[in-house]
């Protein structure tokens, strides 16, 4: 952001004193605010964001193999048989659920006894997977037994689906993904 803001012979610098009210019988005077005023006023009100972005593109393209976290990604699916993105919050678990062979457990049971899988993972840039991680959690403990099962079947459901690369400012990026898959 300094590179881009010098272009324009803006200087970029810190203090640690934030903008206070002076004491009595002086006049407010904080540089800072005057300067976005001035920098506004030259160059219009959008200018600053413009340029942020810009630095964030720079980042980005400076960075090809930086794992960017969900939440800092565009909001879209990135489920392919998904189209929206609240579709995306429940299409999978119920893909999943539906190619799902129970084993000595029903699926009543294990809904009653609010059996989940976890699967961490990374979609890469060109939709392909890795960095996979999963972990079971049943409320009744002699169910355990069922982890290995679960976490097996959700690796595997996790490689064979087809998935969407992450958007960070338009571009393409490796992103992290957590897929929570309630066993019904």
């Amino acid at each position: 952001m300094k590179e881009l803001l010098s272009k324009f012979s803006i200087g970029l610098d810190s203090i640690l004193i934030s903008c206070a009210h002076p004491p009595k019988g002086f006049r407010r005077y904080c540089y800072a605010e005057r300067m976005n005023l001035e920098i506004e006023k030259k160059f219009g009100d959008k200018f600053i964001d413009s340029l942020r972005n810009v630095a964030d593109q720079q980042f980005v393209k400076n960075n090809p193999n930086l794992i960017f976290d969900f939440s800092e990604c565009e909001t879209t699916s990135r489920y392919i048989t998904a189209k929206t993105y609240e579709e995306f919050l429940e299409k999978p678990e119920n893909d999943f659920i539906d190619g799902l062979n129970y084993p000595k457990m029903s699926k009543r049971q294990a809904k009653k006894e609010k059996a989940n899988t976890e699967v961490f993972f990374v979609i890469y840039k060109d939709g392909s997977v890795g960095n996979l991680k999963a972990e079971s959690d049943f409320s009744i403990s002699k169910n355990k037994d069922f982890a290995k099962y679960f976490e097996k079947e959700a690796t595997s459901f996790v490689k064979k689906a087809k998935w969407k690369p992450a958007n960070y400012r338009g571009i393409i990026v490796n992103s992290e993904m957590t897929l929570n898959l309630y066993n019904k």
